[in-house]
């Protein structure tokens, strides 16, 4: 049963398992953004780590790993390679970061969906059949990073300009020239494939899921 998200209770919880266990037990929380590493308070931190699993469990495959700055790289291959014995797809983060990476996504578009509906912008129905219609086939094939590549990294800096929006990370990949898809290197290396050639890949996974959607009746509510 999960428990709450309560440092107190996670701290007690931990407390307890720390004389239990021995001080080999790898300790993980199921955290969707707790800074347990400033709360856990065990013999051994190096075997603290967040493993955060997506509602419902059964069905999706991600499973975030978040190390905290005492977390040992022992600690974080061995969680890994659990996840994957039990058919999971571990993505291991950088450093901790509140909501990591899944949930803080979310919550950006949480926040600009929730101002839509507030101004009376759009329908509830219509925002998600938005959705499903353009980011629902593209983002199972490119992501939200990729993208970016087909988008073109000089297009997306002259817009991050007119909105204000300060990127260290394309500011450099332009100034190298790597602009994406259509220099065969972006933030994505394309090897030696031209732009036609990637950008027909892409459109050929884009029919597959457009049709597989459509199959399954997906732009419809659930």
């Amino acid at each position: 049963m999960p428990l709450p998200k309560s440092p107190d209770a996670k701290k007690a919880l931990f407390a307890s398992l720390n004389q239990l266990c021995s001080q080999e037990t790898i300790f993980s929380s199921n955290t969707s953004g707790l800074d347990i590493f400033n709360v856990v308070d065990v013999e051994n931190p190096d075997r603290v780590v967040i493993t955060h699993w997506f509602s419902p469990a059964t069905i999706i495959p991600l499973v975030e790993v978040v190390p905290g700055e005492k977390t040992s790289h022992e600690t974080i291959d061995l969680t890994v390679r659990l996840l994957e014995k039990v058919g999971r797809k571990p993505i291991v983060m950088k450093k901790f970061v509140p909501a990591f990476i899944v949930n803080r996504i979310q919550n950006a578009i949480n926040k600009v969906v929730l101002e839509m509906l507030d101004n009376d912008w759009a329908s509830p129905k219509d925002i998600d059949l938005a959705v499903k219609n353009t980011l629902g086939i593209r983002l199972p094939v490119v992501g939200v990073a990729q993208v970016l590549d087909f988008n073109g990294l000089d297009l997306i800096q002259s817009i991050n300009q007119r909105l204000g929006i300060k990127s260290a990370f394309i500011e450099k990949k332009v100034k190298q020239g790597h602009l994406g898809a259509k220099t065969s290197k972006g933030i994505y290396d394309y090897g030696s494939r031209s732009e036609a050639e990637i950008q027909k890949k892409r459109d050929d996974l884009y029919f597959s899921m457009l049709d597989h959607l459509n199959r399954i009746n997906a732009f419809e509510p659930v």
